[in-house]
């Protein structure tokens, strides 16, 4: 997905070799920046080749000190797996297993002399194991999380360079590895600021989240609101999100498109708020690795969110993205969820391609493009809803992406070699679409707890009828058919 971003955007591209470089990129000073670090992303950064606490943590740490140089604050998230949702949980599960068909098996004694395999070990321990040992179990590994930040954390304030920023840990438990024994983590916010610390604070169940990916835009608009209120943060005019996560370029579309309606809406006078309609610049940073002749050299590869929303949608609605100004985030929404069916953390439909889904999408909000405020649900669930709003949202949606699936199917099937593409993605059926909807939802930020509804429980079978289109100005054969599920039967007209 992101090759084909940067072949369709390439405007909104461009290579720098940190990300201090990026933020001068922007004619913006420190103050003015803030970095959004992901916590896992770091750790999967650190070479084999170091074995000891030490070395782990200068690693990480050199990372978070290269994010201070870049920008006055600095924010690096990590999962809580206590809020991680179950679908979450199920994808960890078959990672877990998959990496065990590649670990040597040995007895339980062994494995716990060359790491703990449990959350009751101390700061002693920490020091003498292999770091990438230990990273392997998932039940030691938050506590290693939390004693990692609290050295990080120590070695970086004390820096004389770090006078007037400020670097905070969401997800972090400030104890460490001196956490007693079988005393429950309790994970939140770990600041050098004391104010930022109580500012950013997620107070209240309703609030919590517990995916890095998520809590980086929840973070932006955290920030975006303290700035407006003029509570804090005045000064940043850009957010760097630093990521190897090609997940983070649909989640981060969403919420430019979003945030972009906002600032239309409040620039016409629709929004009853005092919010300032300036937003926040977003730059998504993906670190990558270019050999050179000798050796590799690392890169951040970043795309200005605007820009690249601002492409985008001037494909899909064939320029004519302004008029329909108050239907991009829907239209975002609905392209958002074709990638989320060519594959990520929670469903996969096999054969299906990013570029396949684009020109279905494009298809639709030129053919039909009332069909759009379908879309509407996605952004306007929440944990009021009823059950019956639920089920409308998840028929409805559903619908839609069946029609988006079929046209991506006849795009297969026109591309030369796709056949066996074609055929494995029309075996789609209810349950991923159901899912593909859920998805969608979750990354704009609620997440629908009944899993089951939404496809995640047994199989439902494959869905018999679509719902004819009722829009009369709408020129897409596809909506005025009838379909089985798998590929549209064309209604002779009487």
């Amino acid at each position: 997905m992101k090759t084909w971003a940067k072949e369709t955007v390439p405007s909104a591209f461009c290579e720098f070799h940190s990300l201090r470089a990026a933020r001068e990129a922007c004619r913006l000073q420190s103050r003015q920046a803030m970095v959004i670090l992901d916590g896992n992303v770091l750790v999967m950064c650190v070479p084999t080749a170091v074995t000891d606490f030490a070395g782990y943590a200068r690693v990480v740490g050199g990372f978070v000190r290269a994010a201070l140089e870049a920008a006055d604050h600095v924010v690096c998230v990590w999962d809580e797996p206590a809020l991680v949702t179950r679908a979450k949980l199920d994808e960890q599960r078959r990672r877990d297993m998959q990496r065990r068909r590649h670990t040597p098996t040995m007895s339980s004694d062994l494995e716990e002399s060359q790491a703990p395999q449990s959350d009751t070990y101390g700061q002693d321990v920490v020091e003498r194991c292999n770091p990438h040992i230990l990273m392997r179990c998932r039940e030691a590994r938050q506590r290693f999380h939390d004693a990692l930040c609290k050295r990080v954390m120590a070695e970086c304030v004390a820096a004389s360079t770090f006078h007037g920023k400020t670097l905070t840990f969401d997800g972090i438990d400030d104890r460490g590895a001196d956490r007693p024994f079988g005393e429950a983590r309790a994970p939140g916010m770990f600041s050098s600021s004391d104010r930022v610390q109580f500012l950013l604070e997620r107070s209240g169940e309703d609030s919590r989240v517990g995916e890095g990916d998520t809590k980086i835009t929840d973070l932006e608009v955290e920030v975006q609101q303290l700035r407006n209120a003029g509570v804090f943060f005045q000064d940043v005019e850009v957010v760097l999100i630093s990521t190897i996560d090609t997940d983070s370029i649909a989640i981060e579309l969403m919420h430019q498109a979003a945030k972009n309606e906002s600032v239309r809406a409040e620039s016409e006078g629709l929004n009853d708020t005092d919010e300032s309609a300036r937003g926040l610049k977003s730059l998504l940073c993906f670190r990558e690795l270019r050999k050179d002749s000798e050796a590799s050299r690392a890169v951040y590869s970043c795309i200005d969110m605007e820009l690249f929303e601002l492409g985008v949608m001037r494909r899909v609605f064939a320029n004519r993205h302004v008029e329909n100004a108050h239907l991009r985030p829907h239209a975002c929404a609905l392209l958002v969820a074709g990638w989320t069916l060519c594959g990520c953390d929670f469903l996969e439909l096999k054969g299906m391609r990013s570029d396949v889904v684009f020109t279905a999408v494009c298809d639709i909000a030129q053919r039909c493009t009332r069909s759009l405020n379908t879309m509407e649900y996605v952004f306007a669930l929440n944990r009021h809803s009823d059950t019956e709003t639920l089920l409308e949202a998840r028929r409805e949606v559903s619908t839609l992406l069946r029609r988006m699936v079929c046209r991506s199917v006849d795009a297969l099937e026109k591309l030369p070699r796709m056949a066996q593409a074609a055929n494995k993605a029309r075996e789609f059926d209810d349950n991923d679409l159901a899912k593909a909807a859920w998805v969608v939802t979750y990354w704009t930020g609620f997440e629908l707890k009944d899993l089951d509804q939404w496809g995640f429980g047994e199989p439902l079978g494959v869905a018999k009828r679509a719902r004819v289109c009722a829009d009369p100005t709408c020129a897409d054969p596809v909506c005025d058919a009838e379909t089985d599920g798998t590929r549209p039967v064309k209604r002779m007209a009487t």
